[in-house]
């Protein structure tokens, strides 16, 4: 019987502190992104220029000693990183700018969806980087950048939570 009810109070104080915990901001999110994206290297321009076109070339082609080219260059990964992270942070700003909450969960749910491939890009850059002779990261960044990008899965789908709680 004590059993019983100590858990029925715990689970109570749970609910009740789930509950009660605030949503935060679309923002947080934009934040979050904008500092890991912030520690991985700009490609320069022309370099991305390139590695965008030769990349498409390739796989249109169904050349794999040309895509071998493109995926070996010192810029592929980092080029890769910010191309997916663009998506992910073009749908935060539109949730950020919704005209409703149900536009806001939309754009939120392409960016929960869309995180996946961050991470993936992330550990690619990460990979590569460790290959080098010169690393642009440090075995503390990349920790903890493994982590933020976990804890930025978990962020967005606190905020979604909240916001289809609204609809």
């Amino acid at each position: 019987m004590l059993k019983f009810s100590l858990v029925t109070t715990v689970l109570m104080f749970t609910t009740a502190a789930f509950a009660q915990s605030p949503c935060q901001s679309i923002n947080s999110i934009h934040l979050s992104l904008n500092r890991i994206v912030d520690r991985i290297e700009l490609v320069p321009p022309d370099e991305a220029n390139y590695i965008r076109t030769e990349k498409a070339k390739a796989l249109e082609q169904q050349n794999r000693g040309r895509f071998n080219a493109v995926y070996n260059r010192r810029f592929y990964a980092a080029s890769e990183f910010h191309n997916d992270a663009a998506v992910v942070m073009q749908n935060v700003v539109a949730a950020e700018g919704a005209s409703s909450t149900k536009e806001a969960a939309s754009y939120l749910i392409v960016v929960l969806s869309r995180l996946s491939d961050l991470k993936s890009s992330l550990d690619d850059f990460i990979q590569a980087d460790s290959k080098r002779q010169q690393q642009t990261l440090s075995s503390e960044d990349k920790g903890n950048l493994s982590y933020e990008i976990t804890g930025l899965k978990g962020l967005t789908t606190n905020i979604l939570q909240c916001v289809v709680k609204r609809l």
